[in-house]
């Protein structure tokens, strides 16, 4: 029951703060130099696959950020030069808000945010809402107002995420 309500509360501030991102003006992208990785805790991807994307787009290991979700408190993850932030259900107040570091991470803007889950959640939906960024890619199961860019793989399909997402990402910045 604490669930549908904590999801409910979830849609709300998801529906408020996706007004905002469709006033926001598109500005030309010509280089990508920071990239954000959302990714829920469950998958098991290396992040060589971000290594490596990044590495096709220029963009400096340093300035990759990773941010695991789950619902519980003890997130893990095996990534050991990539940036990483865990962010759990439980970590959010009654009425849905982040923690400090999370909000101080929200401010930040980056240049890609890639929306690495596949289904249709409050929980990120609501992180990647909260991102600053200039251009978003995601899957097609999850919501489609959260990306510009949206891939019909699987995110399980780590070579044709790669090769997929370098091609439409090197198209759009060549616009």
């Amino acid at each position: 029951m604490l669930d549908f309500f904590s999801n409910v509360i979830l849609r709300y501030r998801f529906k408020k703060k996706i007004k905002g991102l469709g006033k926001q003006s598109k500005k030309t992208i010509k280089t990508l130099r920071s990239m954000v990785v959302i990714l829920p805790q469950d998958h098991s991807i290396d992040e060589k696959v971000f290594i490596e994307l990044s590495k096709e787009l220029n963009i400096s290991i340093k300035r990759i950020t990773i941010i695991v979700f789950g619902k519980g408190e003890n997130l893990k993850v095996n990534f050991n030069l990539i940036k990483t932030i865990f962010c759990s259900r439980e970590q959010l107040s009654l009425m849905g808000n982040f923690r400090e570091d999370m909000n101080v991470f929200f401010q930040k803007k980056s240049d890609l945010l890639v929306n690495y889950f596949s289904q249709k959640d409050p929980f990120p939906e609501l992180i990647s809402i909260n991102c600053k960024s200039k251009l978003r890619i995601g899957f097609f199961n999850a919501n489609l107002r959260i990306n510009d860019i949206i891939l019909k793989i699987s995110p399980v399909k780590t070579d044709l995420f790669l090769s997929e997402s370098k091609n439409y990402i090197n198209a759009f910045l060549k616009k």
